[in-house]
């Protein structure tokens, strides 16, 4: 039997420079606010957010 795969895909337009768009998805705090299949967060490295560093998430799955 073959596999279907679906992508689904969105497009936005940010009235902010770059810096400031990456500012804000890097900031944990902010997940939340774009990021809603994840109940939680939380950076399990020690230092600011760079390659490398590492999360630990809760993911709703099923509305659970």
């Amino acid at each position: 039997m073959a596999e279907m795969t679906q992508v689904e895909g969105k497009s936005v337009v940010i009235d902010r420079s770059a810096e400031d768009v990456w500012s804000f998805m890097i900031d944990i705090a902010n997940m939340p606010k774009w990021e809603d299949s994840h109940a939680e967060w939380k950076q399990t490295s020690a230092g600011p957010i760079d390659r490398g560093t590492t999360f630990q998430s809760s993911v709703r799955f099923l509305g659970l």
